[in-house]
């Protein structure tokens, strides 16, 4: 894992919410998130691709109903189309921000949701960060 600085990783953040076109005012009201990512990428378990898709290593791999290890990262596209949150959201039971974020992780990443709710609360945190932007 390749470890960079604060200042580095602020700016591979910023490359990645440029690429997304958000606006300067949830660039503003997201400062905590940008933080998170831009920590993640300092500590190593984060890093931008050229395709601005981001790669969370994970801490915990992902098991299987086995107990083996389904995945070891999560490869976060940049952007999503309305019918893929849609595909992903449907029946979620009102109110629950948790299968919220599963669903917006399962689109983001192409990973069954109930996959993705095996995710360690650790690894959830940078995830969570990166869907804040999709919300």
């Amino acid at each position: 894992m390749e470890k960079v600085n604060l200042e580095t990783a602020r700016k591979e953040v910023m490359k990645w919410l440029d690429f997304k076109k958000v606006d300067r005012e949830k660039i503003e009201d997201s400062e905590d998130n940008i933080v998170a990512l831009a920590k993640g990428i300092c500590s190593g378990y984060l890093v931008l691709d050229k395709d601005c898709n981001f790669i969370q290593k994970l801490k915990f791999p992902i098991l299987d109903d086995d107990g083996n290890p389904f995945t070891t990262e999560l490869k976060m596209k940049p952007r999503l189309r309305m019918g893929e949150i849609e595909d992903k959201s449907q029946n979620l039971p009102a109110g629950n921000t948790f299968a919220l974020i599963r669903a917006y992780v399962s689109a983001l990443t192409n990973i069954n949701s109930e996959i993705i709710k095996k995710m360690d609360s650790e690894d959830q945190k940078i995830a969570q960060s990166v869907v804040i932007f999709f919300l």
